[in-house]
């Protein structure tokens, strides 16, 4: 099966709608930040920086929420927030990832509300990839994953469904995998 990431997954589904900033849900942003302080506490206690990154207003949004639910835990903690800008975002003022020199030794945290079809996450993993100097390969992996959907071992599974490989192409680059634990109503999955 190959490289499985470890997976933190909430005390409860929590179904994400679209577009995030209407059917807003804390408690999504609530349980990400409690996966990551208590993954990381130690690190973040020595001084290692928390760094979102996140593509478009969703990702932005819940970077910056959740930014502000880490300094709740620890209002100590060195936290950034990195933009990967869309092709179609011509800001003339801010390139993407612009920043990333300055947060020094950090734990990189990918966030986004859910999953569709993979874009946004695979477009911020190659951005990260250019940027760092890192081969794209499921041996070079970025610190944390924060979705809503529902991933488990099983889903990554060969011929599990039909996206599988996407998904485990998309996991094989994390560490860990802060999602949703499986909705009951699909308990025979």
């Amino acid at each position: 099966m190959g490289y499985v990431p470890k997976f933190i997954h909430f005390d409860h589904f929590i179904d994400i709608g679209y577009p995030f900033g209407v059917h807003w849900k804390h408690s999504y942003i609530q349980q990400s930040v409690k996966a990551i302080f208590n993954t990381y506490k130690e690190d973040i206690e020595e001084g290692t920086s928390i760094t979102f990154v996140a593509r478009g207003t969703s990702g932005a949004m819940i970077a910056g929420a959740m930014l502000n639910e880490l300094h709740n835990i620890n209002p100590y903690a060195k936290t950034y927030i990195l933009i990967v800008r869309k092709d179609s975002d011509t800001s003339a003022h801010c390139s993407s990832l612009r920043g990333i020199d300055e947060v020094g030794t950090t734990r990189f945290i990918v966030v986004d509300d859910f999953i569709a079809s993979g874009e946004t996450i695979e477009a911020v993993i190659q951005a990260l990839d250019e940027q760092l100097g890192i081969f794209p390969h499921p041996t070079n992996k970025y610190d944390m994953l924060c979705i809503s959907n529902f991933i488990s071992v099983e889903t990554l599974k060969k011929d599990s469904y039909s996206g599988y490989r996407k998904w485990k192409g998309i996991c094989s680059r994390f560490e860990y995998v802060v999602c949703c634990p499986k909705p009951e109503q699909y308990d025979s999955i």
